[in-house]
Parts: structure tokens; C-alpha cells; sequence
């Protein structure tokens, strides 16, 4: 109408007279935009605030709630971004995706990228090559053509044509080393075949092609200068032996930049058509990221995923952040029953592989089972039986490549990784009391005793260890924090120098409404969360003063869920990348939002409760992680990059109401977390990041589907839930 037109002329002429030319639009959302820098302003003013000012909480408190709310307005813009794009795409569009109607408020894109199709013949060689870009929506896979007659106009939105489209649950990823690669373009005597490759596989197979002939040409000379008479300078073993060792070394080198090409080779098997489709994707960084939005888009629609948890009621929508459900393992089947009691992780030395060992028990006898793991996938190796022995905890020390297991014998057993296949034992280690829990932290291996001694061996020492006294009742928990060692004895946590073992500070839990000891530990941010012996409440207190902050009973979470009558206990916890896990004596897992960065983690948002449990307690929650490099944190500037990489989405904003500012995500990844966002890194920029997923493993006994209680309960064998989440 002509009153819209005038409101807009309007707008239009006080951009053009601002000094900063900004639009109503760019107006509104600078505030939100500054979000980022107050994080930045307010862990500048904590690195200069020392420890015991009476600011120091206060900014830690205020540090917490903004983050909380940059988290709610990072979502919602991912949220809105995520569906601007899906709008932006179906008018691009030509061609009836599916028969599910297009508007569907549940269906979004997840990603898009432009990528080039191979095409192979009959021959197995690569006979053409086409740009495509892929299309990943939560529920459905489309591959379209671009059409490249209106690429040079900017005021107007490309047109796609649609080439195919699949479910996602008819797509998988084939990984085999029979798939179309750059070597196909060569035939054996070394020419070139190919005749429709794109710039940069032309090339490299072109040189390829010319170093080959040259090698066999100069191998011919060097075998002809062999049979002359004379003696020629110019023609001596030497120079053609150099020239060929040359020459080799170039076609390695080119061997090795057609196998990184090689690496970005995607190849998909759909349901119902006779011939995979190949695609080369920019970098094997890209390959990875679309992979594992696949598996995860798979996840999501997956029955055990609708739904794995239940959310209160007060929350409108559910989070797109919460772990999926993976798959349940039974980790030993025996006559008796039989449950986990712990577990550790650990990346081989070389980096190659990750290996998982879980230990179960029957009470009597104590079972460990090792495998690899890849992604989500097990791969069983070996078996270690230990008869008459209980084991109670265990860990990898990396100093000695070994796996330390501690025992309720009064001994520690150390085995050797270096040969995974054929692990042994290399010492047994005589303690003074059972063996309550140990950790590897700092080179040193800390051993915590039901005698309330600590022993400390340091690196790669099997004997004489220090001794430290920290009470009369058993030492129940170690926890590492940077370079200190938080140490759990009776109702009091010692703080103890991981370098030194001097003891720093400690603290004494009052909480007259609470009986029992300190049992478990978890650290995030600034907070330290404690669970007491017999009981359903964690803690929350303040690492740097240690004052009492919040307690949170889980009881009424878990008998909502399970609806059975009697006490709750708390038996595992674990803070991990925004999540605080807690498992208890039911079989129940359940998982808190957390701050990432160095606020005060207090709970405010829902606690989330599993359906997929195990029939007796949670005993263990690992994940699949290496622990982080231990380091002092920098100073605030270097400090921009994790708070950029979490919130950096809001920087970012586009005016949707202008046509020529319409999205264009061929560049981009839109991602179902605040990491990796709508405003992601362009493919000309290399992401370095490697972490995409989180893997994280509970462990009990037997295993129940809750949403489906008589078809899948598993009451007496030890099992492990492997759970997934994107970061």
C-alpha cells in the first residue's frame, strides 16, 4: 500500500543521513549483537579481579546469566535462521520433493553444499563430472543442479533444479576402498582418461600423468647409458640415479595431494537405485561435518529418539541439544548377575586409535572387556578374566602406556597397551587398604584408600609412593581441576598441588538437613557439585570460597519417570560440555544444561530425565574423550575464541526483508548447535576444530526401554547405553 511505501521511504532516507548507515532492522539488532563483547568485558574484569575480592562472585553470578540468556537468543536465531533458509530453498526450488506436504513446520535444512558429481563408467573410470549441491534436511536428502544462467545477477535468487531426492533413512554412507577416487582418471600406462574433470583433478592428474611418462623415460636412458662404451660425465649413474630419485619424490608428492582429493571423495547408497552417487566435497574437515549430520539426522528419527527423554512440562519445545540415544551393548553374559563397576577411555599414543575397557562384576569374579571404538561403533578385541578379584576402579596413565586397576584386595595391577591384542599384566602393586578410586593427573597416578590415605606414584615409579594422611574414613572421590587435586574424605574436601602434593585449602560440608559423606564429585566453571553418601541431593558449592550455593533433589524427577515408591540415591556424576549427568540407584539417568564458560554453573532450566535405563544402578558415566591438555587458562583476549566460537552466531545477523541480502548458505553449514551455526566458517577459511560429537557411555546393570518396558527389559547381564550429542 502507499502508506508501506511511504513508512519504508522513510526508513530508507534515515539510513542514507546516519552517520553509521544502518537499517531499522541492523538497528534493532545491535544489542543483541553485543552480547559477545559483554561476555568478553566481564571475563576481562575477572581475569583482573583477584581471588577473595568481594566482586569476584558477583561478576561470576552476572558472567552465568549472560550467558544463559545468549544461549536462549543464539537458539532462537538458529531457529529462525534455520527456517529462513528452508523458505529460501523451496522457492528456489523446481520439482515436488516427497509426497510429505513441503510446508511441514517439523522439516528444516540442517545443511547445504556445493559439490561436484562423478560419474563412472562402465569400466570403473570417472567418464564426467557435474556441479550439484546437497541439500540435508532433518528428515530427507536433495540433490539439485544450479542453474547457472542467473548466477551473475545479484538482486536475484539462484534457481535449483531438482536432480533426486531420498528419505535419509534410505541413505547410507559407503565406506569401502573399491569407491570412485582420483586414481581411477589414470589408466595403467599412466595417461589421462578422464575428459570432463574440474580444474584442480585435472591438473593433478595431467602432472601425474607427465611424471609417470618422464620416469619411464628417464629409467629407458638410465638403462641405455648403462651400455656405453665410453665414459661420459654427463651420462654417469649418478646424475640419472639423482634425476630419477627426483622425480619419484615429485610423483610422492603429488601421490599424496591426489590422496588428500581422494579423502573428499563422498560416496552415498540410496534405496531403490541401481548406482551409487559420488560426490567430491571441498575437504575431508567438510566429508566428516556432513557425515556426522547424517548419522545424527538418522538418530533423531530413529523410534528409541521419539522420545528418549522426558522433558517437564513447562517447556514448550524440546531441545534440540539433548543426547541421542545410540544403542545398548551388553558388555559380559554370565550365569550370575552381573553389572558394570567402571571404565576408562584412552587414544593410543600414535593418535590411530581409541579404545574403551569396561570392567564388570558378580559379586565374586571381575570380568574386563576391551574394544575399539570409531565414532559410535564397538569393535569387541580382547577379554581379561580376573577370578576372585573385585575391581573397583581403574584409569590409563599415559606416561607408561598402561592401564592402572585398582582392586578392594589391597593391590594395584598394572597392565601394558602397548600390544592391545595381547594386553598382560606388568606389576602388582602392594597397598595398605583397598582401593577406593585412582586417577592419572599431572604425569603422577593418584590412589585414594579405604584407610583415608592417599598414595601418589610419580611418573613412571611402580613403587615407594608418597603418603598423605587425610583422614580416618575412606577417601571417596579424587577430582582433577587444572593443576589442583580436589580430594573427598568423610564430610571435607582437601585441596591438594597435583605437582607438589602440598595440601592448599579444604572445606567442611554443613548441611543439616542432609546426612551422610561426600561421594561423588563434578567440576564446571566455577562450581564444584558434591553428592552425599545414601542421599538424592547433589550440592552446589563455590571452588574459589567454597560457599554453598544450591542444592537440587532428583528423587521427584526419577519416581515421576518410573512411578515406583522408595529413596533415590545418587550413585554417578559427571559434568561434561554443558551437561551435568547424574545417575542413580534405579537405573535412571538424568542431564542438567550447564554454563560453558567460567561462570557460576547454577541449575535455573529443566532436569531432564532418561527412558532408556538400566534395571540397577548407573555405576558408570564416561565420555569418549581424552582428557584436556592441563594449562593454566590465558589471558581474556585469547579468551574471544571460545566465546566467539559459542555465541559468535549473534554477530551475525541478516536483514530477510531486503531481496537482495537473500541467503545464500551454499558456503555455509546450518547447525543444530550454537558452535556451529547459520554464520559457520566459509569453505575457504579451514575449520580445525575436530570434535563434532560427544560420545557418552552409562553403564549398570540389565538394560529397559521405558516407552517400551515388555519388549526390550534386560535384567541380569552387564550392559553400557552409548548416548550421542553435537557440540
Amino acid at each position: 500500500t502507499k502508506r508501506k511505501a511511504a513508512f519504508a521511504e522513510f526508513f530508507r532516507s534515515r539510513q542514507v543521513t546516519s552517520h553509521d548507515r544502518l537499517s531499522f532492522f541492523g538497528l534493532m539488532v545491535k544489542p543483541v549483537q553485543r552480547f559477545p563483547q559483554f561476555i568478553l568485558f566481564l571475563q576481562d574484569l575477572l581475569h583482573h579481579t583477584g581471588h577473595g575480592h568481594p566482586d569476584r562472585m558477583s561478576l561470576q553470578l552476572a558472567l552465568t546469566q549472560l550467558e544463559s540468556l545468549a544461549e536462549l537468543l543464539n537458539e532462537r536465531k538458529r531457529e529462525a535462521e534455520q527456517s529462513q533458509a528452508f523458505r529460501e530453498m523451496l522457492r528456489a526450488i523446481s520439482g515436488k520433493l516427497s509426497a510429505r506436504p513441503i510446508a511441514d513446520n517439523n522439516r528444516c535444512l540442517l545443511r547445504q553444499d556445493d559439490v561436484t558429481q562423478m560419474e563412472v563408467n562402465q569400466c570403473g573410470l570417472i567418464s564426467k563430472c557435474k556441479s550439484r549441491r546437497l541439500l540435508l534436511l532433518n528428515d530427507l536428502l536433495v540433490c539439485v543442479s544450479v542453474n547457472s544462467k542467473e548466477e551473475n545477477i545479484n538482486s536475484s535468487p539462484q534457481r535449483l533444479s531438482l536432480k533426486w531426492s531420498s528419505p535419509i533413512s534410505d541413505v547410507q554412507v559407503v565406506e569401502n576402498s573399491a569407491s570412485p577416487t582420483l586414481s581411477r582418471l589414470l589408466t595403467p600406462s599412466g595417461s589421462l582418461t578422464s575428459n570432463g574433470s574440474s580444474g584442480v583433478t585435472d591438473n593433478l592428474c595431467v602432472e601425474m600423468s607427465q611424471l609417470m611418462h618422464d620416469y619411464q623415460v628417464v629409467s629407458r636412458i638410465a638403462d641405455l647409458a648403462g651400455t656405453l662404451k665410453g665414459s661420459y660425465p654427463e651420462l654417469s649413474p649418478e646424475i640419472t640415479r639423482g634425476l630419477l630419485n627426483s622425480i619419484q619424490s615429485e610423483i610422492q608428492h603429488k601421490d599424496e595431494q591426489m590422496a588428500w582429493v581422494d579423502s573428499c571423495c563422498l560416496q552415498l547408497s540410496v534405496r531403490n537405485k541401481d548406482d551409487n552417487y559420488t560426490f567430491q566435497m571441498d575437504s575431508p574437515e567438510t566429508r566428516k561435518e556432513w557425515i556426522t549430520e547424517l548419522r545424527l539426522a538418522r538418530l533423531a528419527l530413529d523410534p528409541s529418539n521419539s522420545p528418549a527423554w522426558e522433558v517437564p512440562d513447562q517447556e514448550a519445545r524440546p531441545c534440540t541439544k539433548m543426547p541421542l540415544f545410540v544403542a545398548a551393548h551388553p558388555v559380559y553374559t554370565s550365569q550370575a548377575q552381573s553389572e558394570v563397576v567402571c571404565g576408562c577411555y584412552y587414544t593410543s599414543v600414535c593418535g590411530k586409535a581409541s579404545y574403551l575397557w569396561v570392567c564388570t562384576t558378580d559379586g565374586t569374579n571381575s570380568h574386563i572387556s576391551i574394544a575399539q571404538t570409531a565414532a559410535t561403533s564397538l569393535k569387541p578385541l580382547t577379554q581379561l578374566h580376573l577370578p576372585d578379584i573385585i575391581v573397583t576402579a581403574m584409569d590409563f596413565v599415559r606416561s607408561t602406556d598402561s592401564v592402572w586397576v585398582g582392586t578392594d584386595s589391597q593391590k594395584l595391577l598394572v597392565y601394558s597397551v602397548a600390544d592391545i591384542e595381547h594386553t598382560e599384566q606388568t606389576h602388582s602393586i602392594a597397598t595398605s587398604g583397598n582401593v577406593v578410586t585412582l586417577r592419572q593427573h599431572c604425569d603422577s597416578v593418584f590412589v585414594a584408600l579405604t584407610t583415608g590415605r592417599l598414595l601418589i606414584f610419580r611418573r613412571q615409579s611402580f613403587t615407594e609412593p608418597e603418603n598423605i594422611v587425610l583422614g580416618s574414613d575412606p577417601v571417596s572421590y579424587l577430582l582433577p581441576i587444572n593443576l589442583s587435586l580436589y580430594a573427598a574424605c568423610g564430610k571435607t574436601v582437601t585441596v591438594l598441588s597435583a605437582i607438589t602434593g602440598e595440601m592448599q585449602k579444604s572445606f567442611t560440608i554443613q548441611h543439616e538437613h542432609v546426612r551422610g559423606n561426600v561421594n561423588l564429585m563434578a567440576h564446571s566453571g566455577v562450581g564444584l557439585w558434591l553428592s552425599l553418601s545414601n542421599s538424592s541431593t547433589i550440592c552446589l558449592y563455590h571452588t574459589e570460597t567454597f560457599k554453598h550455593l544450591q542444592d537440587i533433589n532428583v528423587a521427584s524427577n526419577v519416581l515421576r519417570l518410573t512411578g515406583s515408591p522408595g529413596p533415590v540415591l545418587v550413585t554417578a556424576l559427571m559434568a561434561c560440555k554443558g551437561l551435568l549427568w547424574v545417575g542413580t540407584d534405579a537405573g535412571v539417568s538424568l542431564t542438567v544444561p550447564l554454563p560453558r564458560l567460567e561462570g557460576v554453573p547454577i541449575i535455573s532450566g529443566r532436569v531432564n530425565v532418561s527412558y532408556h535405563t538400566h534395571v540397577g544402578p548407573v555405576r558408570l558415566l564416561l565420555p569418549l574423550q581424552d582428557p584436556p591438555t592441563i594449562h593454566k587458562r590465558p589471558a581474556s583476549k585469547a579468551l574471544a575464541c571460545d566465546i566467539y566460537g559459542l555465541y559468535g552466531q549473534l554477530m551475525y545477523v541478516k536483514d530477510y526483508e531486503e531481496a537482495e541480502e537473500r541467503l545464500d548458505l551454499s558456503h555455509w553449514s546450518l547447525s543444530t548447535s550454537s558452535e556451529e551455526s547459520a554464520a559457520a566458517t566459509p569453505r575457504n577459511i579451514p575449520d580445525t576444530r575436530r570434535e563434532h560429537t560427544l560420545v557418552t557411555v552409562t553403564g549398570g546393570r540389565g538394560y529397559v526401554n521405558l516407552q517400551q518396558p515388555c519388549c526390550t527389559t534386560i535384567t541380569n547381564n552387564a550392559h553400557i547405553v552409548l548416548w550421542e550429542m553435537k557440540l
